[in-house]
């Protein structure tokens, strides 16, 4: 008999931003998607989130997975070069899906991954 992985566990941020929803949306717009590769996905966790404080963002939810972790946060636009520079030192940053025009607010889905 194989055992089953717990389903992934959601963590929403107690200082949670909700944004405008266009009529009949349901959920936030994404504008980036992307894999951040780090050597340890627990230190990576907490240096997201203090990346996206600096940059006077909020993280929204973290879901962790038996393999990866996904974080969706929510950055200024004029701070999201500097987010996604910061990104970049936490480890190796790939953006997966985004918008040509990003708009203000950021929506960022981080997927951590070792």
């Amino acid at each position: 008999m194989v055992a089953k992985a717990p389903p992934p566990r959601e963590e929403k941020a107690s200082n949670a931003v909700t944004a405008p929803l266009a009529s009949g949306d349901t959920r936030p717009s994404l504008d980036v998607i992307g894999k951040l590769r780090v050597k340890s996905r627990h230190g990576a966790e907490r240096d997201v989130a203090a990346l996206v404080a600096r940059a006077g963002g909020t993280t929204v939810s973290r879901q962790r997975g038996e393999k990866i972790t996904v974080i969706k946060a929510v950055v200024p636009n004029p701070s999201y070069g500097k987010f996604a520079q910061g990104l970049n030192r936490i480890g190796s940053w790939q953006i997966e899906a985004g918008r040509s025009q990003l708009p203000d607010p950021v929506w960022v889905t981080v997927r951590l991954a070792e």
